[in-house]
């Protein structure tokens, strides 16, 4: 297992939508489910903002809130 790492690097809205459509869709089923968005209606809450804000900082990833916000409204809109 992969220590979390310190530094932080700035990811924008159209870098994750670009990593989002390479993921495989288990990937991306995962990456819903802990974030707590399970249906592509769902409305995006603060609260699976701020857990998709917080699972990318662990990865090192860096997001603005509204960036969160709009790649999760993204990805919720069939």
């Amino acid at each position: 297992m992969t220590e979390p790492t310190t530094s932080q690097s700035y990811v924008d809205v159209e870098t994750m939508k670009q990593l989002w459509t390479g993921a495989s869709e288990q990937e991306r089923a995962d990456v819903l489910a802990e974030v707590g968005l399970t249906t592509i209606t769902d409305e995006i809450t603060d609260e699976m903002v701020d857990e998709a804000l917080s699972r990318a900082a662990e990865h090192g990833i860096d997001v603005t809130p509204d960036d969160m916000r709009e790649f999760l409204d993204w990805v919720a809109t069939p």
